[in-house]
């Protein structure tokens, strides 16, 4: 049996194409579009992206469509890819490039 086939949005697309990190606004586009939890979870966990979701985040994905999967994955990235060094003489987290990358989202 053939897959079906999925639409990605093309802004989506253009960023997943371009090894660009999603945010947001992308993971709820994929989830209005219907994009499978295994494509968007399978690009996630490619990408290790760090997530640092607030009650805003959260509730505001939950309404556009995403899955608990995906959330709870999101919600999860801070442990399972932890990169922190503290660098003096900074007083705030230096996140080692390696191959995570970071996006702190609506942190407020």
């Amino acid at each position: 049996q053939p897959e079906a086939e999925v639409c990605v949005p093309q802004a989506v697309y253009n960023k997943m194409a371009q090894g660009l990190i999603l945010d947001v606004h992308d993971i709820k586009s994929l989830a209005a579009h219907r994009v499978p939890d295994d494509i968007t979870l399978r690009y996630l966990r490619l990408k290790k992206t760090v997530y640092y979701l607030n009650v805003k985040d959260i509730e505001s994905m939950r309404k556009g469509g995403v899955s608990d999967a995906v959330i709870n994955y999101m919600l999860s990235t801070p442990e399972l890819y932890p990169r922190v060094q503290y660098v003096n003489p900074y007083p705030y987290p230096y996140w080692d490039p390696g191959p995570s990358q970071v996006i702190i989202i609506n942190k407020k």
